[in-house]
C-alpha cells in the first residue's frame, strides 16, 4: 500500500497545482474583464468626444459658410457704392464744370452790362443834351 500513499500525495500536490492555475486564470480573466470594461468605457468617451467635435466642425462649417456668403452680400454691395461713388464723382466734376463756364460768361455779361450801362449814359447825355439844344432853339 506504499504505492497508494505515493499516488494520493501526488493526486493531492496535482488538485493543488490545478486550483492554483485555476485561481491564477481566475484572477487574470478578472483583470482582463475590468480592463476590458475600462477599454469599452474610453471608447464610448472617445465616441461620444468624437461626435462632438463633428458636430462643432459641422456648426463652424456651417458658420464659415454663412460668412462667405455675407462677405460675397458685403463685397457687392461695396461695388456697388463704389460704382454710385464714381458716377457721383463725375457729376461733381461736370457740374464744377459748368459752374465755372456760368461764373466766366456771368462774368463776360457783366462785363457787357457795364458797357451796355456805360454807352447807354454816354448816349443818353449826348441826346439830353442834343434835346436840350433843340429846346434852346426853338
Amino acid at each position: 500500500m506504499s504505492a497508494l500513499p505515493g499516488v494520493t500525495v501526488q493526486a493531492e500536490r496535482a488538485r493543488k497545482n490545478a486550483e492554483a492555475a485555476l485561481n491564477d486564470a481566475t484572477t487574470r480573466v478578472n483583470e482582463l474583464t475590468i480592463n476590458l470594461t475600462s477599454i469599452t468605457g474610453d471608447r464610448r468617451r472617445f465616441e461620444a468626444d468624437m461626435a462632438s467635435i463633428q458636430a462643432e466642425l459641422d456648426e463652424a462649417q456651417r458658420g464659415r459658410r454663412e460668412a462667405e456668403e455675407r462677405a460675397d452680400r458685403l463685397q457687392l454691395e461695396v461695388n456697388r457704392l463704389a460704382d454710385e461713388l464714381r458716377r457721383e464723382q463725375e457729376n461733381y466734376k461736370n457740374a464744377e464744370s459748368v459752374r465755372k463756364s456760368l461764373e466766366i460768361e456771368i462774368r463776360e455779361i457783366n462785363v457787357k452790362l457795364e458797357e451796355a450801362e456805360s454807352f447807354a449814359q454816354r448816349e443818353g447825355k449826348r441826346l439830353i443834351a442834343k434835346l436840350q439844344a433843340r429846346v434852346s432853339v426853338s
